[in-house]
Parts: structure tokens; sequence; C-alpha cells
């Protein structure tokens, strides 16, 4: 059995800017080959006690469930906020009712089954924030109109 990758266990320091600008630039080009695009706003110098590939898989199933769903738009973000780091991921897309986003967030859980994918993205992203303290929130994108998920790392995985 292997060890978690939580910060507390491995201490490594990930370049997260670094991070969301190369996955941006990665799910760019499949954004473009669908018609769609993908826009990013990163602040510099953003470092967190995560193990980067824990990190990237985040952003990731976030990056790909924003663009498969998104009509034509999706947009990430990464600043300092009080309390820590946000990365928020915004798509124009239908969204997910208010009354059905605490269900998506569990293991298969999933809302349209016509789209393709396992149902299990969401879930793991919860619970690889949850091993380093940091959450995942749903909400409705204020600019876009769609889905908007905010992941907030605590000031504690921050270097």
């Amino acid at each position: 059995m292997r060890a978690s990758n939580t910060a507390e266990l491995t201490y490594s320091r990930t370049d997260l800017t670094h991070s969301v600008n190369r996955l941006s630039r990665l799910f760019s080009v499949t954004a473009e080959r669908e018609g769609k695009s993908l826009t990013r706003e990163c602040e510099s110098g953003l470092h967190v006690r995560m193990d980067a590939q824990d990190i990237e898989e985040v952003i990731g199933n976030l990056l790909d469930n924003a663009l498969k769903w998104c009509r034509t738009r999706t947009h990430i973000a990464a600043n300092r906020v009080e309390g820590g780091i946000e990365i928020c991921i915004e798509d124009d897309g239908p969204g997910i009712p208010e009354d059905a986003r605490e269900g998506v967030l569990h293991s298969g859980g999933r809302l349209d089954t016509s789209v393709r994918g396992t149902g299990l993205g969401l879930a793991i992203t919860v619970d690889l924030l949850n091993a380093y303290g940091s959450k995942l929130t749903l909400g409705t994108s204020s600019s876009l109109g769609g889905l908007a998920c905010r992941v907030l790392i605590s000031g504690k995985t921050q270097t």
C-alpha cells in the first residue's frame, strides 16, 4: 500500500503558476480542435505545498469537465485570495443545478450519461483536495453563465 501524497508527508513545493500555464496550453489544443476557446489568467509566483502530480490531476480533471460541457468558452484563473490561493475554472455550458451539486462530487455521480466519462473525476478531485485540507465548491459563473469550480488551497499549503 502506497502512502498518500499529502503535503505533510512529501513536503513538495509545486510552482502552481507553471502548472496552470502548462495545463492551459495543453488543453487549449483540445479546445481549438473542438472549435472552443480556453483563456487563462494566472498570477505569477504562486507556489503550493502539494505534490505536482496531485494538483495537476485536480486542474486536469476540472479543465476536462469544463471543456466537455462548455458550449464555446472556458476560463481558468489562479490568484491569491484571503485565506490562500484560489483556482477558478468557469465555462459557458449548462452548469449544474444547485440541488444536484453535492451528488456529482461523489464517486460515480453523473447527471448526464450522454457525454463520455466515468463520473470519477470530481470525486477524485475532492479526495485529493481533502488530503491537503483544501476545498472544491461548485457554483454559477457570473461572467460566463455556466459552472464555476472554485478550488481554495489554504494558506497552510502555500510556500
